[in-house]
């Protein structure tokens, strides 16, 4: 479903380009080339300012927060998250059926099945370089889901999820099963624990810039979803509380950036009962695409072969 939207989205993108180039061409008399580039300037800028506004409010919260801003990691994550954010958003998940492999063939495995469960508004694409990055360290088969509808609450994912896990788990004749969560797919996952069998069926959780605690970004976002993501609302409360009182032994790991951009404050991606990791440099969509954590990943998924 998101891919269709995405694929409606980059259609309407082409065109316009399509109307420019030949205005340029034809009413203004520039030569191909000359439009080909003016094109491509448009198409690259239209990537960096869609990238720009959340980090504008990020470094406003920050300021208004007195929290200390650090010119040299904020533009390298900035760098880092416009290359990210366009080949996922423009490549990767709008194509997701042709350039995403299928998930490996049912049958025993070489180490205890992982799912990657991805975040807000992304499907199983999102995981393309992580995906890779990961079989090269782990011998365990990695299998993905996409999670719809991409605007629904959080709670109408928990059997989507636990229906997926059951699915894995047969099939790999596995009685447990690794989750690598991404943002909000983490929220989900740790709801699949509080709630049901999830804990009997997990054996270690990670996630990755999810907002634990919220994020006042989700101001800026559309859905049921985000709006559960927002700080201090009852869903999320509610979700710790559930926690507490179920007080489920499975490992977690919190995987997050200093420098995210959609999640603030950032130390909303802690957990007070989880080994709590922190990188700088990195921004939210291009941690999935960094080998330093795919090597912290591979770390976490090792420990339970």
């Amino acid at each position: 479903m998101i891919a269709r939207a995405i694929i409606t989205l980059l259609i309407l993108e082409f065109l316009s380009y399509t109307v420019l180039g030949a205005w340029l061409l034809r009413v203004k008399g520039l030569g191909f080339l000359s439009v080909a580039a003016i094109v491509l300037a448009v198409f690259v800028s239209v990537r960096i300012v869609i990238s720009l506004p959340a980090y504008f409010v990020a470094s406003l919260l920050r300021l208004k927060s007195h929290s200390p801003i650090n010119i040299g990691d904020t533009l390298a994550a900035m760098g880092k998250e416009i290359w990210s954010r366009s080949l996922a958003f423009t490549f990767v998940q709008p194509l997701e059926k042709w350039v995403m492999a299928p998930d490996p063939e049912p049958g025993p495995s070489a180490g205890m099945p992982v799912l990657l469960v991805h975040g807000y508004v992304c499907n199983r694409g999102i995981w393309r370089a992580m995906r890779r990055l990961l079989g090269e360290r782990v011998p365990n088969p990695l299998f993905t889901i996409n999670l719809e509808p991409p605007l629904a609450p959080i709670d109408d994912y928990l059997p989507q999820l636990a229906t997926r896990v059951d699915k894995i788990c047969a099939a790999t004749g596995s009685g447990k099963i690794v989750i690598i969560a991404h943002s909000m797919g983490g929220l989900a996952a740790r709801a699949y624990l509080a709630r049901g069998v999830g804990a009997e069926r997990v054996a270690r959780l990670v996630t990755i810039a999810s907002p634990h605690h919220g994020t006042e970004i989700a101001r800026l976002g559309l859905g049921r979803n985000v709006r559960q993501m927002y700080c201090g609302n009852a869903w999320l409360a509610k979700l710790a509380e559930e926690e507490t009182r179920r007080r489920s032994a499975v490992p977690v790991t919190c995987i997050y950036s200093d420098n995210d951009d959609l999640v603030f404050p950032t130390t909303s991606c802690r957990l007070s009962h989880a080994n709590n990791i922190a990188l700088r440099g990195i921004g939210h969509v291009s941690l999935l695409h960094s080998a330093h954590v795919a090597d912290l990943l591979a770390q976490e998924i090792m420990a339970e072969n």
